[in-house]
């Protein structure tokens, strides 16, 4: 805004400047570059219509130079609002891009604990499995070995019964034995 108000002063300076006749009169009443209403009384009336339509030129270059710097004003004004928009549009972009990188970092976390957790419960459902056969087994195992211990049991049973048996029939004899050789051959008392 401060470079449009220096550039139309420059231009309105420049323009009075060198919108006055270059007349010897001219030249040494004005001394300065500095236009002023002593230098304008002075010229004589021939000059008086000259520097009229100098005015108007001015005025009209003063019109024009106005809205040239109104319209650059304006086209200064549409770039940085174009600037601010792209700008706007892009931050918009990067966070969105930012929010999507996010979103998709939370869901591959997510997919990677579900993943573990159904890992988890596939070790727990086959630890499970492996416990049940295992214990299942070590039932069998023990139901063998008692079904052995019994058999081997009643085949101690039968062998001690069987040996007893033997025994009770080796005394039988010994003492039948005994017992003929004490009464003799004869069989005088028999008992029986």
């Amino acid at each position: 805004m401060a470079a449009a108000m220096f550039m139309t002063k420059s231009v309105f300076f420049n323009l009075s400047v060198s919108a006055l006749p270059k007349t010897s009169s001219s030249i040494s009443l004005c001394s300065s570059r500095k236009v002023s209403r002593v230098c304008f009384s002075a010229v004589s009336n021939s000059n008086y219509n000259e520097g009229s339509e100098v005015v108007d030129r001015t005025k009209d270059r003063a019109v024009e130079v106005k809205e040239k710097v109104k319209e650059k004003t304006k086209e200064g004004n549409d770039r940085v609002n174009e600037t601010a928009q792209s700008a706007k549009e892009t931050a918009e972009d990067y966070s969105n891009d930012t929010k999507e990188k996010a979103n998709e970092g939370t869901q591959r976390t997510a997919d990677a604990a579900r993943d573990t957790k159904e890992k988890m419960e596939e070790y727990a459902q086959e630890v499970k499995h492996n416990s049940e056969e295992a214990v299942e087994t070590a039932a069998q195992k023990a139901e063998e070995g008692r079904k052995n211990a019994v058999e081997t049991a009643e085949s101690l049973g039968d062998k001690a019964k069987q040996t007893v048996e033997d025994a009770w029939g080796a005394a039988k004899e010994t003492t039948q034995k005994i017992k003929e050789t004490v009464e003799g051959k004869d069989g005088k008392d028999d008992v029986k």
